[in-house]
C-alpha cells in the first residue's frame, strides 16, 4: 500500500499522559493557577484550568475528541493514506493529544506575541457549570431555531 500524507500527528508514538503533562506545563507557564486532568478508563480525556483574567478568575475546559480523531484516522486508512496499524483508538488518543498540544502552543504563542488576548482565544472553552460557553450558545441557538 502506498502511504501518503495522513492527518496531523498521525505518526506520533508519544503517550497521551506525557502530552497532557506538556499541556499542563504550557498552561502554567502562561498563567493558569489551577489545572485538572480529566480521565476515562485511566486515559486523559481533557483539561480544566483557571486563569485570572481582567474580569477575575475564569475556568476553561479543553476536551480531546478521541472519537472524532479515531473517525478521521479510520477514513485516512480507508483512503490508503495511513496503514491500518495507525487507525486504532489508541493511536487516536495519542494523535488527539498531540493536535491539542500543537493548537495550544500556537494559541499561547499569539498571546505571548501580543497578537491576541488569552480571554479572547479561550472564550469558546470558558466554563461556569461544566459546559463550555460554546456548548451553551449552541444549545440556545438550536432552541431559538426550533421555536
Amino acid at each position: 500500500m502506498a502511504v501518503s500524507k495522513g492527518p496531523l500527528n498521525w505518526t506520533t508514538t508519544i503517550a497521551p499522559a506525557k502530552t497532557a503533562g506538556e499541556c499542563v506545563d504550557l498552561l502554567v507557564k502562561h498563567g493558569a493557577t489551577h489545572v485538572t486532568q480529566m480521565f476515562e478508563n485511566r486515559q486523559p480525556t481533557g483539561l480544566a484550568f483557571v486563569v485570572v483574567t481582567k474580569w477575575g478568575p475564569r475556568q476553561y475546559i479543553l476536551m480531546v475528541n478521541v472519537d472524532g480523531i479515531h473517525g478521521v484516522l479510520k477514513q485516512a486508512w480507508r483512503d490508503s493514506k495511513i496503514p491500518a496499524s495507525r487507525a486504532t483508538r489508541e493511536q487516536a488518543e495519542r494523535t488527539g493529544w498531540r493536535v491539542t498540544k500543537d493548537w495550544l502552543e500556537a494559541q499561547l504563542a499569539l498571546v505571548a506575541a501580543g497578537a491576541a488576548e488569552l480571554e479572547r482565544i479561550m472564550l469558546p472553552w470558558m466554563s461556569d457549570d461544566g459546559r463550555t460557553l460554546y456548548e451553551i450558545i449552541d444549545e440556545n441557538q438550536m432552541r431559538a431555531i426550533e421555536s
